[in-house]
């Protein structure tokens, strides 16, 4: 999504929410055997926690969106890129705090 939006600031960001199983569904395309589909919406008061790039990690996240298809087909220097930035460890927010990040 970062490499489709330049303009986008470059963040990963995770959302964990509590929802039935029945509205996930495996989805194991591009060899991701942990991807799922999430069949419904999801209402923001089922959210749990976020998990956030800090913004130190912005030129790594960003080198990363940009490098991301050709490290998918074997470049070992975009690889390397991929990899900087999965070296930053995403910060962890409660529920009760994802007002903060909005701002």
């Amino acid at each position: 999504m970062l490499a489709a939006n330049p303009t986008a600031p470059p963040r990963r960001v995770v959302l964990a929410a509590e929802i039935p199983a029945d509205q996930v569904k495996l989805d194991a395309r591009d060899r991701e055997p942990a991807r799922v589909l999430v069949t419904a919406a999801i209402p923001i008061d089922t959210l749990v926690s976020a998990h956030v790039d800090d913004t130190v990690a912005a030129q790594d996240v960003r080198a990363a969106a940009e490098a991301l298809d050709a490290a998918d087909s074997g470049d070992e220097d975009a690889r390397f890129a991929v990899d900087g930035a999965e070296g930053h460890e995403l910060g962890w927010y409660a529920s009760q705090e994802l007002s903060y990040l909005a701002e």
